[in-house]
């Protein structure tokens, strides 16, 4: 199942890459792009349902736009057809597919496939997390005062200003927010590290 799943989140990927920056009516959706689901989000949808359903019509799946679907309880697949709708409505590369797979209830297997920068995550129980294929670890920095911390604050229904760096002040945390310019891609080797940035190299990047 890692080949398909591998395969599948390429698939998506690519063809989403046949639209990104071609679509200039997607730019009306500006304003209200952390709210926003493009046409996009539901056709790949589509895709990536059918494909699994074709090589494994009894499994159950989980997709942010259609729902659930009740199927064997032991598998369970989890979609995000295009995480990081808004910043492809605005012509932003920092989008991505993602894909999980359950098996009785624990994560087994897990795909971020982010086709404009040609990032491919690919994590397997037991055997670890790879990009590009490289074999990829969390920092080994424990002190949070070393530490970059990077989150997505929601969408304006949902956001308190600052809740988060606030909650992190209250617990007595130098915090130094940084916001990071897309939710999309959640790079494991990145996550919370003490690695600093390279002169050249921009805030998403270190």
């Amino acid at each position: 199942m890692d080949e398909l799943i591998g395969n599948l989140a390429r698939k998506a990927g690519d063809a989403l890459m046949k639209h990104f920056r071609e679509d200039w009516s997607l730019l009306k959706e500006r304003s209200t792009a952390k709210e926003a689901a493009t046409r996009y989000d539901k056709e790949i949808d589509s895709l990536i349902i059918e494909e699994i359903k074709r090589h494994h019509p009894h499994h159950s799946l989980l997709t942010e736009e259609s729902g659930f679907f009740r199927n064997d309880p032991d598998w369970l697949w989890i979609v995000d057809s295009l995480d990081g709708t808004g910043d492809f409505a605005n012509f932003n590369p920092f989008f991505s597919v993602c894909i999980a797979l359950m098996h009785k209830g624990e994560l087994v297997l897990g795909t971020i496939y982010a086709p404009a920068i040609d990032e491919f995550y690919f994590a397997e129980r037991g055997n670890g997390a790879y990009l590009n294929g490289v074999k990829i670890q969390v920092s080994d920095i424990s002190d949070l005062s070393q530490s970059y911390i990077f989150y997505c604050e929601g969408g304006e229904k949902d956001r308190a200003p600052d809740a988060t760096a606030h909650g992190l002040a209250q617990d007595g945390f130098d915090t130094g927010v940084h916001h990071r310019p897309s939710k999309s891609i959640r790079r494991p080797r990145d996550h919370i590290v003490g690695r600093s940035c390279a002169p050249e190299e921009h805030s998403w990047q270190c």
